[in-house]
């Protein structure tokens, strides 16, 4: 079953906050009350793990580098959070450009 991109932004939201959570415990912040640190934070791992997922030349180096995340808790949460985000890009590229859009995503 295909989820629709309201679905999916759920499920993205719901990622983020287990990633806010993890990352909180981790660094000892209150969630509530360094919310702000807590942002910044979660917003810069996010950025440099989705620069790190255009990295490589080869499928077979996209592998090594999911393998090797999926060794650690927040890795994990990662490779998930970015799959929901290349599924709700796809809805976005079939929604302006027609079916055969995002075919080529990674």
């Amino acid at each position: 079953m295909t989820e629709n991109r309201s679905e999916l932004g759920k499920r993205l939201d719901a990622k983020m906050r287990e990633i806010e959570a993890l990352v909180a415990k981790s660094l000892g912040l209150d969630q509530l009350k360094d919310r702000e640190s807590l942002a910044r934070e979660v917003e810069q791992i996010v950025e440099e793990h989705e620069e790190s997922m255009m990295d490589g030349d080869s499928a077979e180096q996209w592998r090594a580098r999911e393998t090797k995340l999926a060794d650690t808790l927040i890795g994990r949460l990662m490779l998930e959070r970015y799959a929901i985000r290349e599924q709700i890009l796809d809805i976005q590229d079939v929604q302006l450009f027609g079916d055969s859009a995002g075919k080529g995503r990674k």
